[in-house]
Formats: C-alpha cells, sequence, structure tokens
C-alpha cells in the first residue's frame, strides 16, 4: 500500500509543487507513510486551502468525480474535491472542519513532519498529532486508528 501511495504522490508531485498554501497528507496515507501497519486505505487525503482544491480540480479534471458518496457531512464540513485516479483515489479537503457540540470546528495541523517525493517537501501530521486528529474526529474508526498507532509505538520500543 506505501508503494501505492508514494507512487500516486509522486505522479502528482509537478500539481502539489504549484499549491500556493501548505497542504498536509492526513488518514490512514499518513499513517502507512510513517508505518503503522495498516492494511488498507481506500484514498490519499490531502489538507490544504480552498483555493489550492480549485486548483487542483482544474490540474486534474480528467480524474474529478463530480458525484462523490458523502456519508458524513455532518460531522465533515470543507470545500471538497474527489478525483479517482489509477491506483487509489485522491480526496482534497479545503479548510477541512469537524462539527463538535454544535460548532464548526476547523482542523489546524499543529505539528508536522516532512518527506521528499519527486523533489517536492510532502508535510503530514507527527504521530502524536495524527492521535490528536482522530481523536479529533471520534469515529469508531478513528479510534481504531488510534489504537493501531500505539500498537505501532508499542511493538518499535521492544526492538
Amino acid at each position: 500500500m506505501k508503494d501505492i501511495i508514494l507512487e500516486t504522490l509522486g505522479k502528482l508531485a509537478p500539481d502539489l509543487k504549484l499549491l500556493q498554501d501548505d497542504f498536509y497528507i492526513i488518514g490512514g496515507s499518513a499513517l502507512i507513510l510513517h508505518d503503522v501497519p495498516l492494511k488498507r486505505t481506500h484514498d490519499i487525503d490531502i489538507l490544504c486551502s480552498a483555493r489550492d482544491v480549485d486548483m487542483l480540480k482544474a490540474a486534474w479534471e480528467k480524474y474529478y468525480n463530480p458525484h462523490p458518496i458523502m456519508k458524513e457531512n455532518d460531522l465533515f464540513c470543507s470545500h471538497f474535491a474527489n478525483f479517482k485516479f489509477p491506483l487509489i483515489e485522491v480526496e482534497t479537503q479545503g479548510e477541512l472542519k469537524v462539527k463538535k457540540a454544535g460548532q464548526w470546528m476547523p482542523l489546524i495541523i499543529e505539528e508536522y513532519e516532512t518527506i521528499q517525493i519527486e523533489g517536492i517537501e510532502v508535510k503530514m501530521p507527527t504521530l502524536s498529532e495524527m492521535k490528536r486528529i482522530l481523536n479529533f474526529f471520534g469515529r469508531k474508526k478513528d479510534l481504531r486508528r488510534i489504537q493501531e498507532i500505539d500498537n505501532y509505538w508499542h511493538s518499535n520500543r521492544n526492538i
């Protein structure tokens, strides 16, 4: 799975290089890039600005899915776009907000690491930050992923 993520990001690198604002790989793809042993993720989630989502929609027009299946509109709000690339889908969330106690709260990345892919710097939250984000999302899937991070940390301490 990691090779699919890296290959796809490598092919998208020329367009990602043109983004005007910071962007981050989040979700399952970020965990896999951190070597947390998830079996699968269905997409690469890119957190970015709304204007960068619009730029990517233009650049990736032939892959754009105008009618994605939206499951959690009551929890998430963003300038969203879904793209069906050959190996894996990519979802962009411009200015993602999460509904907490009846209010929309912005997701802000506080700690991140960078990796180089095809000459560009790709940011992703640290594993501690991913735990904070997953807890912020609060779905059952997110709580399972927190456990996966804890298991990964525990197994690597014993090496």
